[in-house]
């Protein structure tokens, strides 16, 4: 998991609220990415949650997308509502403070049994490495709860945001092979 992600607000003093944000990145996104609204972004990295205005539902509700800006732009869905969406992080997150337990718990008891880390040893690096779940794509039966999202992908309505990246497309892969487990 990153570090987490920030949510843009309405307006800052610098005058970089999400308005601008959106003005800036349909300027430089390709289509079909100049018609997502972006509402969020990961820290310190080029990734973006954005919502699809393109196929929101009859109230109006919009899917949202995990989008990757570093080399070839693309999307994953994620969420068939901003609500499914933080509903879906704040699992996310448990699962992550659980490996953190788990992990503390194996670090106790491997220094129970064997002793402390020699200082520089390759057991001493690992000892301060905290596990991490690498959010969305790590957790694509989280994101298979959700089924809403599942009909949409079914569709293959996500599709065009996701033309040219085999991965993307072998991750809904998952996410729908998660639906049956």
């Amino acid at each position: 998991m990153s570090e987490g992600f920030f949510l843009f607000p309405f307006e800052t003093q610098e005058g970089r609220g999400i308005v601008t944000v959106n003005e800036e990145w349909r300027w430089d996104w390709s289509d079909p990415f100049r018609g997502l609204l972006v509402f969020a972004k990961e820290q310190a990295l080029a990734y973006y949650f954005a919502t699809v205005p393109g196929l929101a539902d009859e109230q109006g509700i919009q899917p949202v997308v995990w989008i990757d800006t570093y080399e070839d732009l693309y999307a994953l869905p994620i969420a068939s509502s901003i609500d499914r969406f933080f509903d879906t992080y704040s699992h996310s997150l448990e699962r992550q403070v659980e490996l953190i337990r788990e992990d503390s718990e194996f670090k106790a008891r491997l220094e129970t049994e064997s002793g402390p880390p020699a200082p520089d040893s390759l057991r001493a690096l690992w000892s301060k490495d905290i596990p991490r779940i690498n959010f969305p794509w790590e957790v694509p039966d989280l994101i298979a709860r959700d089924e809403s999202l599942v009909r949409l992908l079914r569709a293959g309505r996500f599709d065009f945001l996701m033309d040219g990246c085999e991965d993307a497309h072998e991750w809904v892969g998952k996410v729908l092979a998660a639906v049956s487990t």
